[in-house]
């Protein structure tokens, strides 16, 4: 066990991923709080509820992304479009709203939102017609929320669809910032897409 530092100079900064849950990280994460009862907490998104108030009593400073999340986890009504997927032995309803895309890989797909990624054990052509007109198809694999889509260009990605100097065309999702291939079929279509501003 680690004692806390005993001159007073000494400043100390706890930094944790995501404070959303109260699991074995988080767990330990409170136990170095406790032990260092004068550090300066940080995390990406703090979730009050979710720790179950344990942290209410310390400043927890967090980064942009607590921006982009919603306030409380009931605040979503029912009748608006999401994706249930599970999570944890849990089942979690995520708001279309917040779907960035969602990628076929191997026998799932993938999920991104601007916090976390969830892997579904669904067809992409199943997702395709629950999801609706907010999503382009821009490869065989993906399907990206024209909201996200920052730019069209072409980059270098590994895949099939590049030519002979490796380059394909790529989108670039916000606000994560990854690039997502788009197949030479769809270029077009997400051209014009783009272009209607849809």
């Amino acid at each position: 066990m680690v004692a806390p530092p005993t001159t007073d100079t000494a400043r100390v900064a706890l930094v944790h991923d995501f404070l959303l849950d109260l699991r074995g990280a988080e767990r330990v994460f409170l136990e170095l709080c406790e032990l260092f009862p004068q550090a300066d907490l940080f995390t990406a998104v703090h979730d009050a509820v979710g720790t179950e108030g344990r942290f209410d009593h310390r400043e927890v400073r967090t980064t942009y992304l607590q921006r982009l999340r919603p306030t409380t986890s009931a605040s979503m009504p029912l009748d608006e479009p999401a994706l249930v997927v599970h999570d944890r032995g849990r089942l979690l309803r995520v708001p279309l709203a917040e779907v960035l895309y969602l990628k076929a890989e191997l026998k799932y797909v993938t999920l991104r939102t601007a916090l976390h990624t969830h892997v579904l054990d669904e067809s992409l052509a199943e997702l395709e017609a629950r999801v609706g007109p907010g999503f382009l198809r821009v490869h065989r694999n993906a399907l990206v929320a024209l909201r996200a889509v920052r730019a069209l260009e072409r980059r270098a990605l590994a895949g099939d669809d590049a030519d002979e100097a490796g380059e394909t065309w790529a989108v670039q999702v916000a606000p994560v910032g990854e690039w997502l291939a788009v197949s030479r079929r769809q270029v077009s279509a997400v051209r014009e897409a783009l272009a209607k501003g849809r």
